[in-house]
C-alpha cells in the first residue's frame, strides 16, 4: 500500500535579522533526511515521534499535499502527488486543519463530500448509519461547524474523511480535544474499518495508548530520519529489560526503610505508605523474588503485583538515550 524510498524535504525558513528592516536570515530546516519504509495494504500502523521530527510532513507527503524534495514514493502503486484522481482513494484527517465548510450544518457538508466523490446516496446513507453508530453525530449533523466545540468539529472531521469509503486513512493527531469517552469510540471505529473493511491505518499521536491499542506495526522517527520500524510486540519484548514489582505491606515503610533493601541487582524505593517498588533486569527475576523474601521476614506483605513498561515508557527511554 505504502512504499518511501530515501525520502529528502527540506523547508527553507527566513528569519529577520537583527536591527535591520526587511532584512532577512535564510536557513534550511532538514524535515526528512532518507526516509525509507513500507506499508502493507491491510496494516494498522503507529507512526511515533517528538514534535518536530517529522511526522506531518510525512503524512502531507502520502496524502499528496506536499512533493518530496527527492526519493521514490508510491502509494497504492501511485505517486500521490502526480496522480490527483488517486487522492479519492485516500482518507486524511489532520487535526488542526478543518474540511468543514464553517458556515454550513454538518449535514450539507456532508452532502457536498457526496458529490465531490460521486458517493451513490444508497452507499452514502449506509456508511453515514454505520459511522453514527459509533460516533452518535445525530445531535451535531444540524449544527454549522464553526458553533462546534473543537471535540465535536474532530468527530465531525473524522466521520467526513470516511464517507467515500478510503482504502488508506491517515490520521495526523485525529483525536485532538476529544474526552476520553469519544477517544474510544474514534479508535474503535478504526479498529472495526481495519478488520472488517481491510483499511489500512496511518496513524501518528503522541497519545501513545492509543497507538499501543490500534496498531500493529509502529515506526519511530527521530530528528528526520527512522529509527525503528516493525512488530509493536516485539519491540515492546525487545526492550523490556527493566521491570517492576509493586509489593504492599501491612505496616507503612518509610523511604529509609525501603531503600536497606536494595542490593547490586534490585533497587527498593517507597512510592507511599505500605506501597513499595521494586526495580530490577528482566534477567533477574529469581533475585527480585528473593527480595520479596527478605521483606515478608520483617513486614506482612498483603500483595504482588508484576508492572510491564508501556509503550510510552519504551519509547521515552529510547529518546532519552539519544539525548532528545
Amino acid at each position: 500500500m505504502i512504499q518511501l524510498e530515501n525520502i529528502c524535504k527540506t523547508y527553507t525558513v527566513k528569519t529577520l535579522k537583527q536591527g535591520k528592516l526587511l532584512s532577512y536570515n535564510k536557513k534550511e530546516i532538514h524535515a526528512l533526511s532518507d526516509v525509507s519504509f513500507s506499508v502493507a495494504s491491510g496494516e494498522s500502523v503507529g507512526y511515533v515521534g517528538l514534535n518536530g521530527s517529522g511526522k506531518s510532513t510525512t503524512i502531507k507527503i502520502l496524502a499528496g499535499i506536499l512533493n518530496a524534495d527527492s526519493g521514490r514514493i508510491r502509494v497504492n502503486g501511485r505517486d500521490p502527488f502526480l496522480d490527483k484522481e488517486h487522492r479519492k482513494t485516500i482518507g486524511a484527517v489532520f487535526g488542526q486543519h478543518q474540511q468543514l465548510w464553517i458556515d454550513l450544518p454538518v449535514q450539507d457538508s456532508f452532502q457536498m463530500l457526496r458529490y465531490i466523490y460521486s458517493v451513490p446516496k444508497e452507499e452514502f446513507s449506509r456508511r453515514l448509519q454505520e459511522i453514527n453508530s459509533f460516533l452518535n453525530l445525530e445531535p451535531l449533523l444540524a449544527m454549522p461547524s464553526r458553533k462546534l466545540s473543537l471535540g465535536q468539529r474532530m468527530k465531525c472531521e473524522f466521520a467526513a474523511s470516511l464517507l467515500h469509503g478510503p482504502k488508506l486513512l491517515l490520521l495526523d493527531e485525529p483525536t485532538i480535544g476529544i474526552d476520553i469517552q469519544t477517544r474510544k469510540s474514534v479508535m474503535d471505529l478504526i479498529t472495526h474499518l481495519n478488520r472488517q473493511y481491510g483499511v489500512t491505518i496511518f496513524l501518528t499521536t503522541h497519545n501513545l495508548p492509543d497507538i499501543e491499542t490500534v496498531c500493529g506495526k509502529i515506526i519511530i522517527i527521530d530528528g528526520g530520519s527512522v529509527i525503528y520500524q516493525g512488530d509493536q510486540a516485539e519491540f515492546l519484548k525487545a526492550n523490556q529489560d527493566i521491570r517492576k514489582l509493586h509489593v504492599e505491606t501491612a505496616e507503612n515503610i518509610n523511604a529509609e526503610q525501603a531503600a536497606q533493601f536494595s542490593t547490586t541487582v534490585c533497587s527498593v524505593s517507597g512510592i507511599s505508605g505500605n506501597k513499595l517498588e521494586i526495580t530490577y533486569p528482566s534477567d533477574q527475576i529469581g533475585s527480585a523474588l528473593d527480595l520479596v523474601n527478605r521483606i515478608r521476614q520483617t513486614y506482612r506483605v498483603q500483595a504482588i503485583a508484576a508492572q510491564e513498561r508501556s509503550l510510552e515508557n519504551v519509547i521515552n527511554d529510547l529518546y532519552e538515550k539519544t539525548g532528545r
